[in-house]
């Protein structure tokens, strides 16, 4: 009888428990749409997903229907989407009720909270969006509120000591792209600068990404336009370039490639086992070698009796993986002259080094989850033997990672930034999936944008 009450209860929670599965898995139609670049085909989908437009996860709904928008070329549409999605970013603030709902269940009950690299790259988005439409001015609103977005985010991790992901180079670098195309070459060569600094103090070491050559060059210009000769100077020889001064009948091309698919996230479950000691108990994970203290001192009576009855602990932490491409063959052509692009951010790692830097926090409200869970499994064991085991069901079942995330976005962002004759040039990108061509008109004093998927 016992046995027959187990397994009907199993079963009620399984079914309870249901949508627990990763955040890629229940969005799987949009990502296969999106990774085959049917992205009509994706919005549609997003269309019909009436959950997804309301759920604690809008915000994702909205980040990926601009982003497949924005590869469709629908500006208009894009910007709307982008616009909802920056809005929620501005307004987040933690619900205490969602809170204590995910201490007895899993942090995927929670609205969802944008990654600071995520915040950055929507406002790149947005600043192309306004570009596609010579919105340049729309482009810079959206350089300044990047530059916002980067600021809070530096000031988040002032204290900080060591190495993390607290500033972005990239997207200075953007705006000192767009700052240049709108004729602003002072904030330009500010931008710029900025953008070198990070590159050089973090991303060389931290992501294997070195300063772009196409920096330096911009750097220098810019200080010989703005007037700052001494500057442009100390750049030269820093850099070990010379400055050479455009020709009047020439323009700028920048191009920049979203290449591949950025990772996604899944789940690793590890299981803690307790070992008791004098004054406190450690919890041991043997597949990782970790140990969890645990000092009674800091517990209540109430507490220290649910330790005592808490012999193992499962939890699930978020872990990133690659989506790698098969295809490593890659040539862009202007005009049949060859160019090689320079990755300007490698957002699967920047994504990954995120995750590190909130392992402990991320463990920490893991191992909180489940001791929530084993006291109040004891609670209700107490006071009803099938009520408790339920409870103890449900909380091991339904323990589950936050696998969210922006899932459309690319694994690198690649720049190209030449100097090129003034009309019609033809571009072709060329992968061993085959070849995507585009052409640009380049105007004499002027900057052209261009901007398309790769891999």
């Amino acid at each position: 009888m016992l046995k027959a009450r187990v397994i009907y209860l199993t079963a009620c929670v399984a079914c309870l428990t249901a949508g627990c599965k990763s955040y890629y898995a229940k969005t799987l139609v949009f990502n296969t749409k999106y990774e085959q670049r049917d992205y009509a085909g994706a919005m549609q989908y997003l269309d019909s997903e009436e959950k997804l437009q309301r759920s604690n996860n809008k915000v994702l709904y909205d980040l990926n229907y601009g982003t497949a928008a924005f590869m469709a070329e629908d500006s208009k549409t894009s910007i709307e989407h982008f616009s909802e999605a920056d809005k929620y970013d501005e307004d987040f603030t933690k619900n205490y009720a969602y809170e204590a709902l995910a201490l007895i269940s899993n942090p995927m009950v929670r609205p969802y909270q944008m990654e600071y690299y995520e915040s950055v790259l929507l406002h790149f988005y947005q600043a192309m969006n306004y570009v596609r439409q010579n919105d340049y001015e729309g482009a810079l609103v959206e350089c300044r509120r990047m530059n916002l977005s980067l600021q809070r985010q530096d000031d988040a991790f002032k204290k900080h000591d060591g190495k993390r992901y607290s500033r972005d180079a990239f997207g200075h670098l953007l705006m000192g792209l767009v700052y240049e195309a709108a004729g602003d070459n002072n904030n330009a060569f500010v931008a710029y600068r900025n953008s070198y600094e990070i590159y050089k103090d973090d991303y060389v070491g931290m992501y294997n990404v070195e300063v772009p050559s196409t920096l330096k060059a911009a750097i220098i210009r810019t200080a010989y336009k703005t007037g700052l000769m001494s500057e442009g100077v100390q750049f030269e020889k820093e850099f070990e370039m010379t400055y050479v001064k455009s020709s009047k009948d020439s323009g700028r091309l920048v191009m920049l490639v979203l290449d591949g698919l950025g990772p996604i996230k899944t789940e690793k479950v590890l299981e803690f086992v307790k070992v008791p000691s004098a004054g406190m108990v450690t919890y041991y994970c043997s597949e990782l070698g970790w140990t969890i203290p645990v000092y009674y001192d800091d517990l209540s009576g109430s507490d220290k009796s649910a330790i005592d009855d808490f012999s193992m602990m499962r939890i699930a932490l978020p872990q990133m993986e690659s989506r790698a491409s098969s295809c490593q063959q890659v040539q862009v052509l202007i005009d049949s002259s060859m160019h090689m692009p320079t990755v300007v951010e490698d957002v699967d790692q920047i994504a990954k080094q995120s995750l590190r830097d909130r392992h402990w926090a991320e463990l920490g409200k893991a191992v909180l989850r489940a001791a929530t869970k084993a006291a109040a499994s004891k609670v209700a064991r107490e006071k009803n033997e099938y009520v408790g085991l339920l409870v103890n069901l449900a909380g091991a079942i339904a323990e589950k990672a936050d696998t969210r995330g922006w899932m459309s976005l690319p694994a690198r962002i690649e720049l190209i930034d030449v100097e090129l004759p003034a009309g019609e040039h033809k571009i072709e990108y060329k992968t061993c999936d085959g070849t995507t061509t585009a052409s640009v008109t380049i105007v004499a004093g002027k900057s052209s944008f261009l901007t398309f998927r790769g891999r």
